[in-house]
């Protein structure tokens, strides 16, 4: 459904102060542009999720091949501190990056379904 009251004839149109296809097409052009730059798919590398990575990586596998080293030369008890310092200081960051600045809050007041009925009678 299209609102547009142009027509399709401009052989008289002098290009001044109307919406023609041109100015259209520019706008569209602009918007997809505009959706392309923001819409960023789920398994696109981006900094944030190669800087994710490396962090589990080391908090992992890191403190745990520490653990394993010091362990091999007689630094057992170190090693485990190690590995407990290393993987708990990687739960705090991803947890302060990535999990802390998610808005995962439910919807604030009372559902009230008089505005629902209001909402329903408008659309009938």
């Amino acid at each position: 459904m299209s609102t547009d009251s142009t027509t399709d004839d401009n052989s008289g149109d002098t290009g001044t102060g109307t919406d023609t296809d041109a100015n259209r097409t520019d706008d569209t052009v602009k918007t997809l542009n505009t959706v392309d730059q923001t819409d960023v798919g789920l398994f696109e590398l981006t900094r944030s999720k190669l800087l994710l990575g490396a962090l589990l990586l080391s908090g992992i596998a890191g403190s745990g091949l520490a653990r394993r080293a010091l362990a091999e030369a007689g630094y057992n008890d170190l090693g485990v501190i190690i590995y407990t310092l290393g993987y708990a200081g990687m739960v705090f960051a991803v947890w302060f990056g990535w999990i802390r600045p998610l808005d995962i809050t439910g919807p604030t007041g009372r559902w009230d379904c008089s505005e629902e009925r209001k909402f329903n009678e408008q659309v009938t």
